[in-house]
């Protein structure tokens, strides 16, 4: 069924991806968008839950390791994070939704308790990578759950076979997107662990 699953690689396909699910990646993004602004407004209300979360993450990573250890940590960290968001389609992609929302939120409180020269430089080199890598792990997540909701019906009207053999557009999609955020979580864990740290040395 997958005999060409090749072609994911090509340009031609990934614009066809982006095409075909411009409408997922719409509602991905705008779910992001909306958290981060409802974090910047209710900052005050979430900074004890989201600070006790930074100080969590600063705990976990290696002390006195090389860049290089670090770049590795943290995409090895965010392309965990990535898969559970992208494995909760199987659940219907209700961890997923949450998954994103609360990164929303951090982003948007996080605008609010720093300068915006040190959000810019802190946030956007890696977050450029990063945030799409969420975005598409969503996506792939809907996609996930709209083919086992397709399945669930197949099963129940007696036509798995038919199902199946339909859903390897979607498979290649789900594929797709996985490679799509493997590649980009990788910029962002360089350029955070190499890039990010002599950016904010400039501006702080």
């Amino acid at each position: 069924m997958l005999a060409n699953l090749m072609e994911i690689f090509s340009l031609k396909y990934i614009r066809e991806y982006l095409s075909r699910n411009r409408e997922l990646i719409i509602i991905s993004f705008a779910l992001f968008v909306m958290s981060a602004i409802v974090g910047a407004v209710i900052s005050d209300s979430i900074r004890q839950y989201v600070l006790e979360i930074f100080r969590i993450l600063a705990n976990s990573i290696p002390k006195n390791a090389t860049t290089f250890d670090q770049a590795i940590y943290l995409f090895t960290n965010n392309i965990r994070a990535n898969i559970v968001i992208m494995l909760g389609g199987l659940i219907f992609s209700i961890i997923s939704v949450f998954a994103i929302i609360l990164n929303g939120l951090i982003v948007g409180f996080t605008a609010t308790i720093t300068k915006p020269a040190v959000f810019l430089v802190g946030i956007i080199p890696h977050g450029i990578f990063e945030i799409p890598a969420m975005i598409l792990s969503l996506v792939g997540a809907f996609l996930i759950t709209k083919m086992e909701i397709n399945i669930i019906r197949s099963i129940l009207d007696g036509r798995l076979k038919d199902e199946i053999i339909k859903s390897e557009q979607t498979i290649k999609d789900i594929i797709l997107s996985f490679v799509m955020v493997l590649v980009l979580l990788v910029f962002a864990a360089f350029i955070e662990a190499y890039i990010t740290p002599v950016l904010l040395h400039m501006v702080i």
